[in-house]
């Protein structure tokens, strides 16, 4: 079995273990209800929302991006939780196929480049992130870190400028999460 067809099931038993939250579960009663559910800057994506959310924190911490998430949620579904949830699931998804990415870019083994996307995939601190909305910006974060990484270790071997570039546009991008 090849390792990209292992990832693959890593991907679907995450994915297994994580669905069943996405349309069950509500906003958690704790930061999401303060976050998103009575943050009237995340209700709608307009360009006075956007300039709110610049300046403005969650309520402590400089997350313009991960609120410009739930703006464009808002958007799409109101105040319906699936699509928040669903969301989180796809970032984490994402991360382990980034960390696997990073791990085999490192050189190590197909098999220990599964090991450690399998522990990272399924560790108990990331149901957490995944399960709770107001979370997001620890999934966004991660993944934008995770895609600048391996994009700062493609420029590493092939010298390419633009690797380069986009890596720290992506870091940018992370720190705003």
């Amino acid at each position: 079995m090849t390792s990209r067809r292992i990832l693959i099931g890593i991907l679907a038993l995450t994915a297994a273990v994580y669905l069943p939250g996405v349309f069950l579960h509500d906003f958690v009663s704790l930061d999401d209800l303060l976050l998103i559910v009575q943050n009237d800057k995340v209700h709608g994506l307009n360009p006075r929302n956007i300039f709110q959310v610049f300046r403005s924190y969650d309520p402590e911490l400089y997350v313009p991006l991960t609120l410009m998430t739930y703006q464009m949620e808002y958007t799409l579904t109101g105040l319906h939780p699936y699509l928040y949830h669903f969301d989180n699931l796809l970032l984490h998804l994402g991360s382990i196929t980034l960390v696997f990415f990073v791990m085999k870019r490192l050189k190590l083994s197909d098999g220990a480049a599964l090991f450690i996307a399998t522990l990272f995939a399924l560790h108990p601190l990331q149901a957490e992130a995944v399960s709770w909305a107001a979370a997001r910006k620890d999934l966004l974060s991660g993944f934008l870190v995770l895609l600048s990484v391996l994009l700062f270790l493609l420029y590493r071997d092939t010298g390419s400028k633009r690797y380069y570039g986009l890596s720290i546009s992506i870091y940018v991008l992370a720190l705003l999460s």
